[in-house]
């Protein structure tokens, strides 16, 4: 596991980002990010009112902020990097928020 101070850039939906890592060194990454260990509702008909309540709650907890994340080696089935997200302030990770809220639930791949 790595950790890297970060800034959300913009949020997808409720369990997917593309933030930008501070890699050291004065470099920066910019990549797609999925929240590790949780799965929010889809943007689909059949649940897009709750898709759009968890997007738009992962957006004020993270948009635009500068947050720390910890990342995993290998990217999931789709590419986009795993990771938890911290934000000053709060106790707990933004993914646990989450789940807590209602807004996800656990969700662990194979």
């Amino acid at each position: 596991m790595f950790q890297y101070k970060a800034s959300c850039i913009s949020v997808y939906d409720g369990d997917t980002i593309s933030i930008e890592v501070d890699m050291g060194f004065r470099c920066k990454l910019t990549a797609k990010f999925r929240l590790y260990g949780i799965n929010a509702p889809e943007l689909t008909k059949a649940t897009r009112e709750k898709g759009v309540a968890a997007r738009d709650r992962l957006a004020n907890l993270i948009l635009g902020k500068e947050i720390s994340i910890q990342s995993f080696k290998d990217p999931d089935d789709f590419g986009r990097w795993l990771c938890t997200v911290h934000v000053a302030g709060l106790s707990k990770s933004v993914n646990d928020v989450l789940v807590e809220e209602g807004h996800a639930v656990r969700f662990h791949p194979k």
